[in-house]
């Protein structure tokens, strides 16, 4: 199904919400009333970095970030240069004001997939900086 749509690979999400635990990807996004009532930078920047080292430590492998454009903009940019970024930005190509410090950039996130027939009506399209060899890296075994 996935090769016969002109996909070349997914990622597998097994829940949704801030209670879900991802091995290695850290969701860093707004949730709840933090939209409007934003954490402070230097908290969020403390505690991810903290969590991005424990992770590393336990993995051996360096977590990659998923992120929106606005917390990336209030959070991870300038901090955060030796991660992997998968950036979510809908609206237009990172390229045009972040350059090419993505790895995966989720382009799309109202896509229908000719015989999936899941809960969820809308799969997210996703592209991966580089390589077929360099995505190899980022599978887990």
């Amino acid at each position: 199904m996935l090769q016969q749509s002109g996909i070349d690979f997914a990622f597998i999400k097994a829940t949704e919400g801030s209670s879900y635990i991802d091995d290695p990807v850290i969701d860093v996004e707004y949730y709840g009333d933090k939209e409007a009532k934003p954490p402070k930078k230097e908290k969020v920047v403390d505690s991810l970095q903290e969590m991005l080292l424990l992770l590393e430590q336990h993995y051996q492998v360096k977590p990659v970030i998923y992120t929106t454009y606005k917390v990336y903009k209030k959070y991870i940019i300038n901090e955060f240069n030796g991660y992997p970024l998968w950036i979510r930005n809908v609206y237009y190509n990172p390229n045009i004001d972040i350059g090419n410090k993505w790895i995966f950039w989720q382009y799309f996130d109202t896509s229908i997939i000719n015989g999936y027939k899941r809960q969820e009506k809308y799969i997210d399209r996703n592209v991966f900086n580089g390589s077929i060899n360099e995505l190899k890296k980022y599978i887990c075994k």
